[in-house]
């Protein structure tokens, strides 16, 4: 029995994102008039025919991942992908959220690597970007997502994260010419208004930073 189109693309969709719920889903694919249920009837059957995995979350939520058969369908590599820790999986589902949201999407580490090959030094991660247009152009986007430290720590952090893009010429003349934005998401407004006032007093150079409320964060993490 064949996948149907939109089967491709909820598997294609966890694959770029390594994981995704029932309500992250039917905000990307399901019309505004049909509730979760639909959703959940689609991925029971895929769960039932071995293309993902599925796990519980608190609260009766659900998240998933694809198994070997998945991957192998969507990706075309023959193993199963690494199951998320209690750190990684919010981190993995907020930027999942804030992409639906904004309707942009995260570039995988490959795509990265074969669009921006000079940006994507072994050393740093390729899997924490996104692009997106904007008044004064294109713009690349770096995930950061907030683990609840000082502000002065999600300070220093951005700092570094700069730092090491500044030793790669490529980098170098993105940033000077206004292309780079850093975007940290945090769980709650409340953190989002005090960490967006303390580094609005900060310069970053010509780096933007923004901080973005994803209020599906604070459930993950609690």
């Amino acid at each position: 029995m064949e996948l149907t189109r939109r089967q491709m693309r909820i598997l294609a969709f966890i694959a770029r994102y390594r994981a995704a719920t029932d309500e992250l889903l039917r905000r990307k694919f399901v019309p505004a008039h049909r509730d979760i249920e639909f959703i959940r009837r689609t991925m029971v059957r895929l769960v039932q025919r071995g293309y993902v995995r599925e796990f519980k979350i608190a609260k009766g939520e659900r998240y998933y991942l694809l198994t070997r058969r998945g991957a192998r369908t969507t990706r075309g590599i023959d193993h199963t992908p690494r199951e998320l820790t209690e750190q990684s999986l919010p981190s993995v589902l907020g930027i999942g959220y804030f992409c639906v949201a904004r309707e942009i999407n995260r570039y995988t580490a490959a795509e990265f690597r074969r669009k921006y090959p000079d940006l994507s030094p072994r050393r740093l991660r390729s899997s924490v970007y996104y692009s997106v247009e904007t008044e004064v152009g294109m713009k690349i986007g770096l995930f950061i997502v907030d683990a609840g430290g000082t502000q002065r720590r999600v300070h220093a952090k951005i700092r570094r994260q700069i730092a090491k893009r500044m030793s790669l010429p490529s980098f170098v003349s993105l940033i000077h010419a206004g292309h780079l934005r850093v975007t940290i998401l945090v769980s709650t407004e409340i953190r989002r208004e005090k960490l967006s006032a303390f580094l609005a007093k900060r310069s970053f150079g010509d780096v933007e930073v923004e901080v973005a409320w994803v209020p599906e964060l604070e459930q993950l993490e609690g």
